[in-house]
């Protein structure tokens, strides 16, 4: 009997396809975007994933997974505050919070879009598909069995398909476009990394960042399109799970196939990626100071929050105002507070003069129309 089942093991084949399906979720999470195509290499768990997809299309209307490393979203100006429910946004400051780098001190660093790209972790879906099929090639070669071949051509035509769903990237990226706002990113009091956000340009008409107040809270709802294609989806599926279920030799291939997907999506939904390719895109803020509280050489303690606040309000007026509320809860102590009133009394002047240096194009006054009708 055991020699019989390791010789060929149809029966855990079918049982492997139906788990796993949140280390799919995670992994379509990473992928998506704005390209005609999501690369999530067929494995193990689509089966699951689709019918986890299906209960959220009629239920929720959610289909990326909860945040995994949650944090709050800062509009620095206005002060308002969103706790993060984007799972992007969470990536994203997960992958801004590198230990090594930020072993003392408090530590703030500044950033501004540029422009998005793929990353290698995109392209290498490309590599692990075709060692699939060469894999799922081998019996056809060498006894003339096709049917692990067709199986695997069917099971990546289908992963990406269902994978690709538009309402991926819709609920990836539910915000608006071309925000004047500055955000500061942060897990919180306790955390010693806080990253501020900076557009480009503060004409709505030049800016290419992102709204991220609104992608923080945004709630997507899945219409009925998308609850009728994830229900044509999962039927498929359960087709290609029946159809799995009745191959009776060379099923080590099919196992080798699904094993090398599983492992490639479990590095994908693990790994840490950079801000321009999780699609929202960003490089150091150039032109002004965009680090804060790290500790000096040769210094014996590590700088003070508050300090390092005052720093950041000198550089960057209104990112101090906006901190400060969330690290310092409680009574200020009396110099404290005389230094920021001193800041609030000349706040105005100093964020016209910080605009005039950051955004030159604001102090250029537009030269009226020339008027053409005769007198």
């Amino acid at each position: 009997m055991f020699r019989s089942q390791f010789s060929n093991p149809k029966e855990a084949l079918s049982v492997l396809l139906l788990i796993g399906g949140d280390v799919i979720q995670k992994a379509v999470a990473q992928m998506a975007g704005p390209a005609s195509f999501t690369p999530v290499a067929f494995s193990f768990g689509w089966v699951a994933y689709s019918f986890n997809s299906l209960l959220n299309a009629i239920g929720s209307g959610a289909f990326l997974p909860e945040p995994d490393y949650p944090g709050s979203v800062i509009v620095v100006g206005s002060g308002d505050t969103r706790k993060n429910q984007a799972w992007v946004i969470g990536r994203l400051l997960h992958g801004q919070n590198e230990p090594r780098r930020f072993r003392a001190g408090y530590f703030l660093s500044g950033y501004a879009p540029k422009e998005p790209k793929k990353d290698a972790l995109w392209w290498t879906y490309f590599p692990i598909t075709l060692t699939q099929l060469v894999i799922g090639a081998v019996p056809w070669i060498i006894s003339g069995d096709w049917a692990v071949f067709f199986v695997t051509a069917c099971g990546i035509v289908l992963a990406l398909v269902t994978g690709s769903l538009r309402t991926l990237f819709l609920e990836k990226y539910a915000c608006r476009h071309h925000s004047p706002q500055i955000y500061a990113i942060a897990r919180g009091n306790g955390h010693r990394h806080v990253f501020l956000i900076l557009p480009n340009s503060r004409d709505k008409d030049k800016s290419s960042a992102l709204y991220l107040d609104d992608l923080a809270s945004a709630v997507q709802h899945g219409g009925w399109q998308t609850r009728a294609i994830s229900i044509v989806l999962a039927a498929l599926w359960v087709g290609f799970l029946v159809t799995v279920g009745g191959i009776d030799t060379n099923t080590w291939y099919l196992l080798g196939i699904g094993a090398l997907g599983m492992a490639h999506n479990v590095f994908v939904a693990g790994w840490h990626r950079a801000p321009e390719a999780h699609g929202i895109p960003l490089q150091r803020a150039q032109g002004i100071k965009n680090e804060f509280g790290r500790r000096q050489k040769g210094a014996k303690n590590r700088p003070r929050v508050m300090d390092v606040l005052f720093d950041l309000e000198d550089a960057i007026p209104e990112a101090g105002f906006a901190l400060r509320d969330l690290f310092f809860t409680g009574t200020l102590r009396p110099n404290e507070i005389e230094k920021w009133q001193s800041k609030q009394n000349d706040l105005k002047d100093r964020k016209t003069e910080w605009r005039k240096k950051r955004y030159p194009e604001e102090s250029v006054k537009k030269q009226p129309a020339p008027d053409h009708r005769k007198v």
